[in-house]
C-alpha cells in the first residue's frame, strides 16, 4: 500500500521522506530543532551553549540526566531550554513539569513553551473524555500534547501528587535581594527537597539552572550535598574565560569588563563568573581624591546612619554631606558621635538651618521609621526614611561599586577622612565588622545623589 501511495503521489512521498529525515536528525540534535522552529526569529543554534544541548540530547535518546547549569545571565540559557522542553513534548509522551521564581513568571514562561511546541508541530490542547480528540487550550498551568503533560508553577506552585518524567527549575530566585534572604532560601531548598525529589519517576531526568547567587543558593546546596558522589553533572559556563568571551558575538570582551565595573566584583564573580566568593574579602578598594569642587549643575544630599546611645560600645550616629554634578561624588563633611537622639536632633537642626531644603536619606528599619517621622517634623529637615530591605553588605554593594570606579571623592587633608577610611576599607559585610555606621550613610548618600541621578537621567533620555 506504501509504495502504491507512492507511485500515486509521488510528491507528497517526498515531502513526507524529508519530515522523516528532519524529524529522525532533531531526535538527535536539539540545535537541529531550533533552527526549524525559531530560526525565521533569528534565534539560531547557541552553539556558545553546547554542553547544555548535548544534555538534552541525552534525555532525548533515553539517558537519566541530573545537571546543574550555572550561566550567567542574558546569554539565552533560559530560550534554549524552553526548547528542549517544546522539543520533548513533540517527541515523547513525557510528563514535564517546569519551575521558577513564581508562578507569574513560570507561567508566561509555560506560554511560550507551549507555543514551541505548537511550533515543532504537535497537537495542544487538553484530552476530551469523549473519543480520542483534542480542544485548544489557552491554559498555562496545565496543558497537554502527544500523549504528553505539561505543568508549571512557582515556588509554591502545585506539583504535589504528580510524578514527572522530567523536571526542569529555571531561576528560582528572582534577584539577588530575594537569594540574600535566609527565608526564601529555605523555601527553594524545600521546594526541591520536599516536593520536587520525590516526584521525579523512575528513568526521570532533572536539569536545575540559574546564575550564581552565593555560596548557598540551590546549585550551590546540591553541590556540597553532592560531593565525591557524583550524581549531578556540573555544566560551567562563566561569562568571560580563559579562552575569551562565552557569547562573543553578543557580548565582547570590552562589554563584558565594562559591566563588570558596573555590577561591582561581588556580583561580577557570583552571576558572571559562576565562581561566588563569600562575604568577608574587602569591599571597598582604594580611595580617590579631589581637591576642588565643582560649581556647575550641582546638587547637594545627606546621608545618615543614627543610633540612640551614649555608650562606647554602641552604634555611632553618622552624617554625611556630599555634593554631586551628576557624575562625581564629593563628599565635603562627616559628623560623627555616640550621644543621644536629642543631640543628633539639634544638629540636624542645625545643618537644615545652614542648608534647608537639602534632601536626608536614611534606611531605617524597626521603630526608626517612626523616629525619623518625628526627627522631619521637629527639624523641619527634608528626611526620606526608606525600609532597609536588603542587610548591609547588598546595600553597600552600588556606593562600593561606585566607590571603586573612582566617582565617589574625599576631600585630600580633613581630619575625618583617615577615620572615614578606617571603616570603609575595612567593610566585608559580616558580624565580624566593629561598625558599619559610616558604610550605611556612605550607601544612602550615594543612592541620593548618583544612583537618583542616573534614573533621572534616563527617564530624560
Amino acid at each position: 500500500k506504501a509504495q502504491a501511495s507512492m507511485i500515486r503521489n509521488p510528491q507528497a512521498a517526498a515531502r513526507e521522506l524529508l519530515i522523516r529525515k528532519a524529524m529522525s536528525r532533531e531526535r538527535n540534535d536539539l540545535g537541529a530543532f531550533i533552527e526549524r522552529v525559531s530560526g525565521w526569529e533569528g534565534f539560531i543554534r547557541p552553539e556558545h551553549l553546547n554542553p547544555v544541548l548535548e544534555l538534552w540530547n541525552r534525555i532525548e535518546a533515553g539517558e537519566q540526566v541530573f545537571a546543574l547549569v550555572e550561566a550567567p545571565p542574558r546569554h539565552a540559557k533560559s530560550e534554549t531550554m524552553f526548547h528542549g522542553m517544546a522539543r520533548c513534548m513533540n517527541y515523547g509522551k513525557r510528563r514535564v513539569a517546569y519551575s521558577s521564581y513564581s508562578n507569574q513568571f513560570a507561567f508566561r514562561k509555560s506560554r511560550r513553551i507551549r507555543e514551541l511546541t505548537m511550533a515543532g508541530g504537535a497537537q495542544v490542547g487538553e484530552s476530551i473524555k469523549k473519543g480520542d480528540a483534542f480542544q485548544a487550550s489557552a491554559a498555562v498551568s496545565y496543558w497537554e500534547a502527544n500523549g504528553g503533560s505539561f505543568i508549571a508553577g512557582g515556588r509554591g506552585g502545585g506539583f504535589k501528587g504528580e510524578g514527572f518524567d522530567l523536571i526542569v527549575v529555571d531561576d528560582p530566585f528572582k534577584n539577588r535581594e530575594e537569594y540574600e534572604s535566609p527565608v526564601i532560601r529555605e523555601n527553594v531548598w524545600q521546594l526541591w527537597q520536599g516536593t520536587l525529589r520525590d516526584r521525579v519517576e523512575p528513568g526521570g531526568s532533572v536539569i536545575i539552572t540559574h546564575q550564581r547567587w552565593g555560596m548557598d543558593d540551590l546549585i550551590g546546596r546540591l553541590k556540597e550535598q553532592d560531593a565525591g558522589k557524583g550524581k549531578w553533572q556540573l555544566v560551567t559556563l562563566p561569562a568571560l574565560g580563559d579562552e575569551g568571551p562565552l557569547w562573543p558575538e553578543r557580548y565582547g570582551e570590552k562589554e563584558l569588563q565594562s559591566l563588570r565595573e558596573d555590577v561591582g566584583e561581588y556580583n561580577w564573580f557570583s552571576q558572571f563568573q559562576q565562581s561566588p566568593r563569600p562575604k568577608g574579602d574587602a569591599v571597598f578598594g582604594e580611595a580617590h581624591f579631589y581637591t576642588e569642587l565643582p560649581t556647575q549643575g550641582i546638587r547637594f544630599a545627606y546621608g545618615m546612619d543614627l543610633a540612640y546611645s551614649e555608650k562606647n560600645k554602641s552604634d555611632y550616629s553618622v552624617i554625611l554631606k556630599g555634593i554631586t554634578d551628576g557624575n562625581f561624588l564629593y563628599i565635603t563633611e562627616m559628623h560623627r558621635h555616640q550621644k543621644t537622639i536629642l543631640t543628633t536632633q539639634a544638629l540636624i537642626s542645625e545643618l537644615n538651618r545652614k542648608n534647608p531644603g537639602i534632601p536626608w536619606r536614611w534606611y531605617t528599619g524597626g521603630q526608626e521609621k517612626a523616629v525619623a517621622s518625628n526627627l522631619k517634623k521637629e527639624t523641619g529637615a527634608r528626611i526620606k526614611a526608606y525600609p532597609a530591605k536588603a542587610d548591609k553588605f547588598i546595600r553597600a554593594t552600588p556606593a562600593a561599586t561606585n566607590w571603586n570606579k573612582g566617582k565617589i571623592l574625599l576631600p585630600a587633608g580633613e581630619k575625618w577622612t583617615n577615620e572615614l577610611l578606617a571603616e570603609v576599607q575595612t567593610f566585608t559585610g559580616t558580624s565580624e565588622d566593629t561598625h558599619d555606621d559610616i558604610v550605611d550613610a556612605l550607601a544612602a548618600l550615594n543612592d541620593e545623589t548618583l544612583k537618583a541621578g542616573a534614573m533621572i537621567r534616563a527617564l530624560m533620555q
